[in-house]
């Protein structure tokens, strides 16, 4: 099965301009783009929400920053379907071992 690259631009509101992000990623070569004009701010991202439907394993987002993909850590973490207690005991096992 193969393994797609997805695109995935965001700005802020309907007068920024999202060529620049665009650009970079048709260079880097994705096979499809997602792009949308709104805030980061919003839980309703539909897009994104398409795009993460589409996923399967294997399969690679490409974002010209992390921010346009979530506005916090937390959103990240969320977006990615990792769980806190998780990175804490991988952080605090990782912390013990330098010792």
């Amino acid at each position: 099965m193969r393994n797609y690259v997805f695109g995935y631009a965001r700005v802020s509101t309907e007068a920024r301009n999202l060529d620049g992000q665009l650009d970079a990623l048709r260079k880097y070569g994705v096979d499809q783009i997602y792009n949308v004009k709104m805030t980061g701010t919003k839980k309703d991202r539909s897009k994104l929400a398409k795009l993460i439907d589409r996923m399967t394993e294997g399969d690679v987002v490409v974002t010209e920053s992390l921010s346009r993909l979530g506005r916090s850590t937390k959103d990240l973490i969320e977006l990615a379907g990792v769980k806190k207690s998780a990175l804490y005991r991988n952080q605090k096992r990782s912390t013990n071992e330098k010792r």
